[in-house]
């Protein structure tokens, strides 16, 4: 099934306080601490309170340090040991129209356990929605791009609101809520995003949480790759299985295509599932890990789409996982 649209668009007007004057407060993605001695190709990302982080050489050498003997980054994923496995991991084959499955209580077991549901208003509305996103650090969610920053659907007001985390969330599921709620403490996006149009290609993004919450939830690992033998399993909170965008589910799929920074794959998908990881199914050099954030449709009728882990995307998604901490907020947003 092929997504009708990338995301859903949201009318209504977000109501205003007349009566009550209140601080004009800074607009987000402005006031960039820009170092002029680096060109624009060296920024990883851009934060919604003008912080600016540069791909720096430590972060190089510890990219150089995770190729594995083919070339190619594997960094593998952090399984904490009460964390039970997803069973029966390896699909036999791939039937009818719609191949997803409902999650059920599998939503405590890794890697289900680091999919996490994110929910957010925009501020130009007052309806809820929600994207999808995965743990790849302790308190950092990859989602994607259009989740957090969206001049195109919102250009009054192109910026999200606070955003909540929950990882593993699941209606379906006996234990609904495994490992609790944590809310956003700030977020990155790609300079390319913000400033050159919104172009697919940049549509990833990191959500910063207050919390360590990955310490129990697990995190997805992430790789490289240069073509894909087995199945891909896609997993996050369709819009058209449930519309309160509670209920987790995964489908398997295959890859139709790849670019140098987007890969196409016929796993079925809907809004909602937006920011969702994308995986192969049963890798054995690196189980459950990352090699895109799905997206969107691709238009043909036939694809799905995601960011694919590679350049700037890979380092920052090295960078979340080897050196981003939470104390970290203390510390300037500059990093050369």
């Amino acid at each position: 099934m092929i997504e009708p649209q990338p995301y859903p668009i949201e009318p209504q007007p977000y109501p205003s306080e007349e009566d009550e004057l209140l601080p004009i407060p800074k607009e987000p993605f402005s006031n960039f601490q820009f170092d002029p001695s680096r060109p624009v190709e060296d920024i990883l990302g851009i934060s919604s309170t003008g912080g600016v982080l540069y791909i720096s050489k430590e972060l190089v050498d510890k990219l150089e340090e995770n190729r594995n003997d083919d070339g190619l980054v594997e960094i593998q994923p952090v399984i904490p040991k009460p964390l039970l496995l997803q069973k029966n991991s390896e699909p036999l084959e791939i039937i009818g129209p719609d191949e997803r499955f409902p999650i059920e209580d599998a939503n405590s077991t890794f890697p289900f356990s680091a999919i996490v549901n994110l929910r957010y208003k925009w501020l130009d509305t007052n309806t809820e929605t929600w994207c999808t996103g995965w743990l790849v650090g302790p308190s950092s969610v990859i989602t994607a791009a259009h989740c957090l920053y969206d001049a195109v659907q919102h250009s009054l007001a192109p910026t999200s609101g606070m955003m909540t985390a929950h990882p593993g969330l699941n209606y379906l599921s006996s234990n609904p809520i495994p490992f609790g709620i944590c809310t956003e403490f700030q977020r990155w996006l790609p300079y390319e995003w913000i400033h050159n149009g919104q172009p697919s290609i940049w549509d990833y993004g990191v959500v910063r949480l207050n919390c360590t919450i990955g310490e129990s939830a697990g995190l997805f690992g992430f790789r490289e790759v240069t073509q894909i033998d087995r199945f891909l399993e896609l997993a996050g909170y369709p819009s058209d299985k449930d519309g309160t965008g509670h209920e987790l589910w995964s489908g398997y799929g295959y890859v139709t295509g790849l670019e140098p920074r987007l890969i196409y794959y016929t796993n079925d998908t809907y809004g909602g599932q937006s920011g969702a990881p994308v995986w192969e199914n049963g890798f054995p050099d690196c189980q459950f890990c990352s090699i895109a954030v799905h997206t969107r449709a691709k238009g043909d009728g036939i694809s799905n789409t995601g960011s694919r882990v590679a350049s700037n995307f890979l380092y920052q998604l090295l960078y979340e996982r080897e050196e981003f901490h939470l104390f970290q907020s203390f510390l300037p947003l500059i990093r050369r």
